[in-house]
C-alpha cells in the first residue's frame, strides 16, 4: 500500500483528487489553511510521482492529514456560521432599539404638536366662543406668540377693542340722546 501507485485508475483517482485539493485551496479562508492544503496536496501528488522514492508518505499519513483538513474546514466553516448568526442576533438588537427610538421619536413630536398647536387652537376655541358672551381676558402667554395662533389672538384682541369701541359709542349716543330728550321735555 506504500508503494508508488502504478495502476491507471489509481492515477486517474489521485489525479482528480489533486484537482479538487486545487480548488479547496482557492477557496481556502487563510494563509495557513492554504499551506496545510499545499502539504497534504504535494504528499498526495509524490504518490503517483514514481521519481519519489523512499521520501513517499504513507497512505495512512496521508489520511490522517485529509482527516485533519476536513476538520479544520468544518470547524471554521461552524465559527462563520456562528458568527453570522451573532451578527445577526445584532442586526435585530439594534433594529429593535431603532425601532423603539423612532417610536419614542414620534411620541415626542406628538406632544409637541399637542402642546404646541393642538392646545393654544383649543384654547383660541374658547376664547372665540367665551367672546359672544363679551369681555374676555385674553392671555398673555398667547397674545406674545409669533406664529399663526399669537396672529389669531392678536385679531381677536382687535376685534374685542372694535367691539369695545362700539359699545362704548353706542352708549354715548345713547346717552346722548336720553340728554337730548330730557332737554326737550323741559324745554317744552
Amino acid at each position: 500500500a506504500d508503494l508508488p501507485l502504478t495502476a491507471d485508475d489509481d492515477t486517474a483517482a489521485v489525479a482528480s483528487m489533486l484537482n479538487n485539493m486545487d480548488v479547496v485551496s482557492e477557496r481556502a479562508a487563510s494563509a495557513k489553511q492554504r499551506a496545510a492544503v499545499a502539504a497534504t496536496r504535494a504528499d498526495l501528488a509524490s504518490l503517483v510521482d514514481k521519481t519519489s522514492g523512499a521520501n513517499r508518505p504513507t497512505l495512512a499519513s496521508i489520511d490522517k492529514r485529509f482527516k485533519h483538513l476536513t476538520q479544520r474546514f468544518a470547524d471554521d466553516a461552524l465559527e462563520s456560521r456562528n458568527n453570522a448568526e451573532a451578527l445577526i442576533a445584532h442586526l435585530k438588537l439594534f433594529l429593535i432599539i431603532m425601532a423603539g427610538g423612532a417610536v419614542i421619536g414620534a411620541l415626542a413630536l406628538a406632544w409637541f404638536l399637542i402642546g404646541g398647536v393642538v392646545s393654544p387652537l383649543r384654547q383660541v376655541v374658547k376664547l372665540i366662543g367665551a367672546m359672544g358672551e363679551r369681555k374676555v381676558d385674553l392671555p398673555k402667554k398667547l397674545l406674545g406668540r409669533a406664529d399663526e395662533i399669537g396672529r389669531m389672538v392678536a385679531a381677536l384682541a382687535a376685534q374685542q377693542d372694535a367691539s369695545d369701541l362700539l359699545e362704548r359709542t353706542q352708549l354715548d349716543q345713547a346717552k346722548t340722546r336720553e340728554a337730548a330728550e330730557r332737554e326737550r321735555a323741559q324745554n317744552q
